[in-house]
């Protein structure tokens, strides 16, 4: 009896972290599901046994989901409660005091954050779009006692006469307009004054605003581009790029996001895959792809705009909610018209749900693709799946990045994944359809009428996010940015913060030492080739950043999320995973590969003498190189490659230092015993300066939370 005693108070102590002890917008999916095992374990553990039959590589989806969803314990448990960030003018007003503090200070760009801040929680005019009425009438604006602190004698310019409903707003982009004038963007500036003048605002700051706007337009129609920051204390704000991707002027006809220079191959070996059809050259772009659907990590929601993904200094906020923004008017209204439709409701619900990244990027590929079209797409698509014709490819027999058909028939590996993975992507596409019930932009017709959706096609589109779920777990890819703390970008982070689903991508096989490697820009993702890529060989990506880690840690990582052995270079010749930071190297015998002895310039596997350049008199298939000559060759492109680090490192490379680097790289590839120090090296700066050409930032660090923190911590609550 003391022994269940114990037990019984360990199970109360565990419950006590449960739903039903903590506040509602507290909850996380894992608590959900801590909630419905123990609901099984307590009121039916004979499921979990039951569970090894049905979560299985031999079950179908539709099985798997419709057990899940028969179950009246994940009906009480996996059932996510709908929270909702409303605008209110106090959480407003607290932003943009802290701006104008910041502002007071000289920090404009802190300032700037806060005003933002500010127009994300002020209450907005009501915007219709479709029929669908967006922002507050003002009736239903929530009001507040001014947080001016009564002791002082500060008089609240929130109470000035002159302003009009949305007084919040008015005064947050009034605020922004000043900043955005210092900072020399003037036509963003011009932009925040009209919207100050059209809601309203008191007669002397209209004065302010005419006379601002007159300025704008007399200093210059377009905004001051700040290509680096000219000092510590200079705000940081716009010194970020955005740049259009490269287009490729010879793309596959068959396969247009990839390079004529591309072919796809298909073996038991491989799979589907990509090789190279001709010689590449280092650098070279290989594929341009645009995410089918791409979204943001929830932590970024208020840096980047929620629908082309780039970072973004002055957004204009969602008229309902306070979880997104967005870069412009443009954006604005296609997300209006678009995924926001569905997200707007759901969208601070699923984040504070903490969710898998995937699950956030599910939730936007079916906000996309909207419920009709996956009805009408899928079946199809069904019916072919036990055909010899490839589902993936269009009509026209072109693999296309924009065609549902590409996403559909991305590798899921169902039948290698085990009884806890299948359970556990069952209860995510659980959860994830409970909150598409819950919005009333999802499930509607053409016409944005709400349908009433049957047992059928509720099982439907929970199979569906099953198989999709299973998708973005296997070929899903990080967006990032380079972000520079210093001048030296060759040594600066590039940071996750978005992930889209790149079909054409995601037909490059992983290998741990690849031939290419990625650059973000926004929601397009651009590869080029790490180095010198010969006729025949397969295209590689890395899904991981696994190089740097030893052969069993990478062999782990892959089966266990991506259920595959690799059989790069690397890992069958065990390299590894730390090398001496020098550029000593050993120059390789041209038909085995073993290193060429220096000092009597003979492989001692093959018997070859390195002496002469041209074919072996008694071998003429066999062309060799004269070793002083080409130690020679290599010391000079090691030199020259020296030469040009200086002035990557500063930005100010030329294309004479790009030539030197990809010369070195040849050399490097043919001749040299792999893998260096030197060679790892080359391509990282080669990468790093691809990466500099996209999507990339200047930042402070991390001052930004060390100042919320000081905040906080002197007491200046923001809510």
């Amino acid at each position: 009896m003391a022994s269940e005693s114990k037990e019984d108070e360990y199970s109360k102590s565990i419950r006590s972290s449960s739903r039903s002890q903590v506040d509602p917008d507290d909850i996380t999916y894992d608590t959900l599901v801590t909630d419905f095992m123990f609901e099984v374990a307590e009121k039916k553990p004979s499921l979990v046994q039951e569970f090894a039959k049905i979560f299985t590589p031999k079950a179908t989806l539709e099985e798997m989901f419709k057990f899940l969803w028969s179950l009246d314990e994940a009906k009480e448990t996996l059932k996510p409660n709908l929270t909702f960030s409303v605008k209110t003018i106090k959480a407003a007003h607290a932003y943009w005091t802290h701006g104008n503090a910041c502002m007071k200070n000289g920090d404009r760009d802190h300032a700037l954050k806060f005003y933002n801040k500010s127009l994300r929680e002020a209450p907005h005019p009501v915007i219709v779009m479709d029929g669908k009425q967006w922002g507050q009438e003002e009736c239903d604006i929530v009001y507040s006692k001014s947080t001016i602190s009564s002791a002082t004698e500060e008089k609240d310019p929130y109470e000035e006469e002159g302003w009009g409903a949305y007084s919040a707003l008015a005064h947050a982009y009034e605020a922004r307009a000043r900043v955005l004038f210092s900072l020399e963007q003037y036509q963003k500036c011009r932009e925040d004054i009209d919207r100050v003048l059209a809601w309203g605002c008191s007669a002397p700051v209209e004065e302010k605003m005419i006379k601002l706007r007159e300025e704008c337009e007399r200093l210059g129609p377009l905004d001051i581009v700040q290509a680096e920051p000219c000092s510590k204390n200079q705000s940081v704000s716009f010194l970020y790029q955005s740049p259009e991707p490269p287009t490729l002027t010879d793309p596959n006809p068959s396969y247009p996001s990839f390079s004529s220079a591309v072919n796809f191959v298909t073996d038991d070996e491989h799979g589907r895959h990509m090789v190279a059809s001709r010689d590449i050259a280092a650098g070279e772009v290989v594929s341009v792809d645009k995410a089918y659907s791409a979204v943001l990590y929830p932590k970024y929601f208020g840096e980047y705009c929620t629908i082309c993904l780039k970072r973004t200094s002055a957004p204009v906020p969602c008229p309902n909610c306070t979880t997104v923004i967005f870069c412009s008017e443009k954006c604005r209204l296609n997300g209006l018209a678009g995924c926001h439709k569905v997200e707007c409701s759901i969208l601070h619900t699923l984040a504070r749900l903490n969710m898998s990244n995937n699950a956030v990027l599910a939730i936007r590929l079916f906000s996309d693709m909207g419920y009709i079209n996956l009805k009408s797409m899928v079946p199809p698509l069904q019916e072919k799946a036990n055909s010899t014709e490839r589902q993936e490819l269009d009509d026209a027999g072109v693999y296309n990045s924009g065609n549902y058909r590409t996403v559909y028939s991305l590798v899921t590996n169902k039948d290698k994944r085990g009884v806890n993975d299948l359970l556990k992507r069952t209860m995510e596409s659980f959860v994830l359809l409970k909150l598409l019930l819950l919005t009333d932009e999802y499930f509607v017709d053409n016409f944005g009428n709400k349908l009433y959706v049957d047992d059928d096609e509720v099982l439907f589109t929970g199979t569906m996010l099953m198989h999709h779920m299973m998708v973005l777990w296997c070929n899903a890819d990080t967006i990032g940015e380079i972000q520079h703390e210093r001048k030296d970008s060759t040594a600066s982070p590039v940071v996750a913060y978005g992930t889209g689903l790149f079909p054409s991508s995601s037909l490059l096989n992983h290998a741990c030492y690849s031939t290419c490697a990625s650059v973000s820009y926004g929601y397009v993702q651009v590869m080029r080739a790490c180095r010198r890529i010969s006729a025949g060989t397969e295209m590689t990506r890395q899904y991981a950043d696994l190089f740097q880690k030893k052969l069993h840690e990478r062999m782990a990582i892959l089966k266990a999320r991506y259920h595959f052995v690799c059989h790069c270079q690397a890992c069958l010749g065990n390299w590894p995973f730390t090398l001496p930071f020098n550029y000593e190297y050993e120059l390789k015998c041209v038909v085995c590969g073993k290193a060429v002895l220096k000092e009597s310039k003979k492989c001692q596997n093959c018997n070859i003498v390195y002496n002469h350049q041209g074919p072996l008199l008694d071998r003429p298939e066999v062309t060799i190189y004269d070793y002083p000559v080409m130690r020679a060759k290599m010391d000079d492109a090691l030199e020259k490659y020296m030469m040009a680090v200086p002035r990557f490192m500063e930005g100010s490379d030329t294309p004479e230092d790009y030539t030197a680097i990809k010369e070195l790289l040849d050399l490097y590839d043919t001749f040299v015993v792999l893998p260096t120090h030197g060679h790892i090296v080359v391509q990282s700066l080669l990468h790093a300066a691809s990466l500099r050409k996209g999507t990339s930032a200047y930042v402070k660090g991390n001052c930004w939370n060390e100042r919320l923190l000081s905040w906080k911590t002197a007491g200046l609550a923001l809510q």
